[in-house]
């Protein structure tokens, strides 16, 4: 799973038991070196979900204002 490759923790959401045990059976595979890095070469450096309703709260962690 990519999320888990780069380091990340993912949080799934699923809808029922089948999803949910879909969701922990996720280390019969691991991705290649060239996957990883076919995936990586999407990354734009901004996030999918700006959130902009709390770019000014002063907790917002990810810059201010409308320049994101």
């Amino acid at each position: 799973m990519f999320g888990l490759d780069i380091g990340t923790i993912p949080i799934p959401k699923p809808s029922n038991r089948t999803e949910t045990l879909e969701n922990i059976d996720i280390f019969d595979f691991q991705l290649t070196v060239e996957e990883i890095a076919l995936m990586d070469a999407f990354a734009t450096g901004k996030r999918a979900v700006p959130l902009k309703y709390y770019s000014h709260h002063r907790e917002y962690p990810f810059g201010g204002g409308d320049d994101d």
